[in-house]
């Protein structure tokens, strides 16, 4: 299973609008008092049940679990919940639940977006996200969550509650089609789940009887890859399709499913296995809640679930490169000599082509030219770039408040500026978050927490900075693998006197990804009262950034490196913001973005690059353009609403738009879709390209004698690395391996540092050639690439290689 996609499906799937009012204080009562007499078990009833399952190899007691669900992906366990527990998980839920469906509060499944519902459940069936007081059911959450933490390996596996909800079943509603939740490969055959469910019915009847379709499950699926011919993400994989059946595995197997399911029992499934829930024959709603565990170590990317239109998806995402490489300027080279000769562009972490979009933005942001603070048509364009710039990026970073947006040359530039104001400026305030330095008995140093993976902008610049302050400077190791900060060991050195952590969100140099070290390290320095900073550079044109997630202080990104100009982006915590006091002119206002200062920000310095700013908000459509063409999102004809703002006063421009009210994340067919969810589309698009270029790159590298591929060199597992790969040539400068490709095989590449520190302690090399593929590569792009570098590790390359570069 790819690690990457499922703890963002269970977060992300079923995000929903809370219920706006609370079921009515008599209902719950009567739903107490009507549930507490149903769930008495009858034991005649009890009797039966054990009867009819007593052959079954899946029914077994608690301390049996693991091995049944090793063995055949689903176990049942008989009386796990007592009658006061069963009677609370139903009071807790039913009631919510019916009061949901009554007032039809959009689901976060199925209709969420308008993804039609046939890719996620069944019609007539319900995926109901559930609010759980644990306080309220401890008890049955603690006897559901040893059996989980039984199938997930052992009482020495951490279970995590990532998931509760309800499935809901209408009277007359079809079986589901043979399904399963996540992907596997078969790096993951015969290894313990990652992720396990929970299923117990809820009490609308004294047992859940067959013709209310209980859940089936296919025996043993969970141990074979994909079902089908290969890890690939896909309709025919996972989720319903006519394909998907028993009958198509590659090994002979056979299904269960309960008759009779009473409110005390329990089946536990890997998340791996086959199953589908049945036709409901009978005359009532089936309730079943369930309780999805993973283990405190599962890692998260991205899911499809993301996609509006899965079939949709599927005819359009592999065809991405193929559709985008005209509208990229730059990936056409002419050639002395004459005619054109096609280049394959592999330098992306370098800096990426530039949109065709976005050319037009800047030429139109220079013609006519002008500065914000006039009256005349020219100046006011330019204050409306400088508005929409800010709400592209808050989209961008998934920030609620523009004014937390500051423009700047670089990321590198940008960084001095907050280094500069954070060690050395002025605090118009002390907020409660920053205490460090205004804490002078504190029993530790001073001192700032880096990584060494970093980019030097990342690195060296804040530990010169912090020299300079003389604080100590702290820096955490890579892991044994050579491949990702090592989030424990940086998190220890962060303490009562750390002013600030900084982490990288992915490696410029080796293209590790740290989201999970990044959030560690995040969380660590808010508990300590430090400035969390996150270099998001790299990882920008890759993944989509997430600073509620990541909780960070302050996050930095370059649009170069996707797809725009060169120009720096920051986002800043606001009271941060709003409490440090940067180097300006005394002369400029000394706030904010507002509308008195024509949108400007204290943190701004001269002029800002207007045409930058327009072509990099050109960039963010871009990429936000993607959910349309190839994510399955098809929003509403309004874009002058797509960006949902409504602090700022109303443009002078537009006043003829009404400022949108607030708006729900959660969609109905009638609601303009956001700039953020568009976003989210077109990365998850741009992902499931990428997947497929890291894994052809890497399936082919590693048959190649002599090529090294630094850092993680998985195939089957991607999802912890972009797709930028430092690559070395045993025998081979890397100076002398670039110029090969460059040179005779028309790759666009370089080889260094890259701008790192870590190469020697790493991994034994002064630097190394790198490649860095974007979605505009294609598959035959990386088959090109792959045939150079065997070439470039034969024999005869490497003695005239010793020869030309000593």
């Amino acid at each position: 299973m790819n690690r990457s996609r499922v703890r963002f499906h269970l977060k992300k799937k079923r995000a929903f609008t809370p219920l706006p009012t609370k079921a009515p204080c008599w209902a719950e009562e009567a739903w107490k008092e009507r549930t507490m007499r149903r769930l008495l078990c009858q034991k005649e009833s009890r009797r039966l049940l054990q009867r009819s399952f007593s052959s079954s190899v899946v029914c077994c007691r608690p301390e049996e679990v693991r091995g049944v669900v090793r063995d055949y992906g689903v176990a049942y366990v008989s009386d796990v919940l007592d009658t006061t527990s069963s009677a609370l998980l139903a009071a807790e839920l039913l009631p919510r639940i019916e009061a949901m469906l009554e007032a039809r509060v959009p689901l976060g499944i199925g209709s969420r977006g308008g993804f039609h519902e046939l890719t996620q459940r069944s019609p007539g069936r319900y995926d109901m996200p559930a609010e759980l007081s644990l306080e309220r059911t401890l008890d049955p959450d603690r006897k559901l969550r040893s059996l989980a933490v039984a199938a997930l390996g052992g009482d020495t596996v951490p279970a995590e509650l990532a998931f509760v909800g309800v499935v809901v079943s209408e009277p007359g509603a079809d079986a589901q089609r043979w399904h399963v939740d996540s992907l596997h490969s078969s790096a993951e055959d015969g290894q313990p789940p990652n992720l396990v469910n929970v299923f117990v019915p809820l009490g609308v009847e004294d047992v859940l009887r067959a013709a209310a379709g209980p859940t089936e499950f296919a025996l043993g699926s969970h141990k074979l890859t994909n079902h089908h011919h290969s890890a690939t993400f896909g309709e025919e994989i996972a989720y319903q399709d006519p394909r998907n059946s028993p009958a198509m595995l590659a090994a002979p197997t056979s299904t269960f499913a309960p008759t009779r399911w009473t409110p005390r029992d329990a089946l536990v499934f890997d998340d791996r296995t086959l199953h589908r829930g049945g036709a409901n024959r009978s005359t009532h709603r089936r309730f079943v809640a369930y309780f999805s565990y993973r283990r405190s170590d599962f890692e998260a990317s991205t899911h499809f679930e993301a996609f509006r239109s899965l079939p949709k998806f599927l005819a359009e995402a592999p065809e991405i490169a193929s559709k985008v490489r005209d509208e990229f300027p730059g990936l056409v080279r002419k050639k002395t000599g004459g005619g054109t000769k096609c280049v394959v562009v592999a330098d992306g972490a370098g800096g990426s082509q530039v949109h065709e979009s976005v050319l037009d933005a800047v030429r139109d942001a220079m013609v006519p030219t002008a500065n914000v603070g006039g009256r005349y048509d020219a100046s006011l364009k330019v204050g409306q770039i400088v508005r929409e710039g800010r709400r592209a990026f808050a989209d961008f970073f998934n920030a609620d408040d523009d004014a937390t947006i500051v423009f700047g040359a670089n990321a590198t530039t940008l960084n001095v500026h907050l280094a500069n104001a954070l060690f050395f400026g002025k605090r118009t305030s002390s907020p409660s978050f920053f205490t460090t330095t205004s804490q002078p008995n504190s029993k530790t140093p001073p001192n700032v927490v880096l990584s060494a993976l970093e980019h030097d902008s990342n690195l060296g610049l804040w530990a010169t900075f912090a020299e300079r302050a003389g604080m100590e400077v702290r820096v955490a190791p890579v892991d044994s693998f050579g491949a990702v900060v090592d989030a424990a060991t940086m998190v220890e050195m962060i303490d009562g006197g750390t002013v600030v952590a900084c982490v990288g969100l992915a490696s410029n140099g080796i293209g590790s990804l740290n989201d999970e070290a990044t959030k560690a390290v995040c969380e660590a320095a808010k508990a300590y009262g430090a400035v969390s900073f996150v270099d998001a550079v790299h990882s920008a044109p890759h993944a989509r950034l997430d600073v509620k997630d990541l909780d960070c202080d302050f996050c930095v990104c370059s649009p170069y490196k996707f797809f725009g100009p060169h120009v720096g982006v920051l986002y800043g915590r606001r009271a941060l913001l709003e409490a440090l006091s940067p180097d300006k002119l005394v002369v400029s206002d000394g706030g904010l973005p507002s509308e008195e200062n024509c949108y400007m920000s204290k943190w701004e310095t001269g002029t800002a690059q207007f045409e930058a700013i327009a072509g990099a908000t050109a960039a963010v459509d871009y990429l936000a353009g993607l959910g349309t063409r190839f994510g399955g999102l098809d929003p509403k004809p309004n874009p002058k609403l797509l960006s949902l703002r409504t602090h700022l006063p109303p443009d002078p421009l537009s006043a003829d738009v009404p400022t949108p009210p607030s708006f729900s994340r959660l969609l109905s067919e009638d609601q303009v879709v956001t700039r953020r969810q568009l976003l989210d589309a077109g990365y998850a698009a741009i992902a499931f390209h990428e997947d497929k270029l890291k894994r052809r790159f890497l399936k082919g590298a590693n048959a190649i004698p002599k090529l090294k591929v630094l850092g993680h060199a998985d195939a089957e597992n991607v999802a912890n690395r972009t797709s930028t790969f430092a690559v070395t040539v045993d025998g081979v400068p890397y100076d002398a391996l670039v110029a090969e490709l460059n040179d005779n095989h028309d790759i666009a590449l370089t080889g260094g540092t890259h701008y790192c520190t870590f190469w020697e302690d790493l991994f034994q090399v002064p630097g190394a050639a790198r490649l860095s593929f974007l979605h505009y590569n294609t598959l035959d792009e990386i088959d090109a690439v792959l045939d150079a570098l065997e070439t470039a590790s034969n024999s005869a390359f490497l003695r005239e290689s010793l020869q030309r570069w000593p």
